[in-house]
């Protein structure tokens, strides 16, 4: 089982927006972070030709200094559908959130892009987890793919390699074994 890449995160992001647009007024992406949000602000506003709400503080802080998101990001509320909601960093919040209108919570579908929930046995049961009716979680990650990690280690045919990050229940000597594996099995390349 392998971690989604960032676009079929995106399609499955997109499918849910599309699948559920006829009957909400508002979409939340509860991001986690304030940055590595970049390519999903971008793709959303392409696919649904509407800008990202962000909060002032956001547009100010952070999105202000990239070009690219200018015109695709919003403070004005009432300018888009979709709105990228920071809950748990002070300001970055919409202010007023759909979701915390009484009058508009109901009309509000959230997705939660999140990395860290979708462990190996979550991802057995989907990529796209269902908790409430207004309200997935898709795995989502702003990291480089597990196809992405060997095109670049291909790339650069470096003499050792060590991984920084290894899960509870495989030692390293495991984890590049299975990168191996798969460079070799599903993409052909020796590393």
């Amino acid at each position: 089982v392998h971690f989604p890449t960032r676009e079929r995160s995106r399609d499955n992001i997109i499918r849910l927006i599309k699948g559920r647009h006829e009957s909400i007024k508002y979409v939340s992406l509860e991001m986690s972070a304030k940055t590595g949000i970049e390519y999903l602000m971008v793709e959303l506003y392409q696919e649904f030709q509407t800008p990202i709400h962000v909060s002032d503080a956001l547009c100010q802080e952070i999105l202000s200094c990239i070009d690219q998101l200018i015109h695709v990001t919003t403070s004005e509320l009432k300018k888009s559908f979709i709105h990228f909601c920071h809950p748990n960093y002070k300001g970055l919040g919409c202010s007023p959130c759909p979701k915390k209108e009484p009058n508009l919570c109901d009309d509000v579908l959230t997705i939660k892009p999140s990395a860290q929930f979708f462990h190996r046995s979550a991802l057995k049961v989907g990529e796209v987890l269902q908790e409430s009716d207004k309200y997935f979680r898709v795995a989502y990650s702003s990291h480089a793919s597990l196809s992405e990690l060997v095109e670049f280690i291909a790339y650069l045919k470096p003499h050792n390699i060590y991984p920084s990050v290894i899960s509870g229940d495989q030692t390293a000597e495991e984890v590049m074994q299975e990168i191996s594996m798969y460079a070799i099995c599903e993409m052909g390349l020796q590393i």
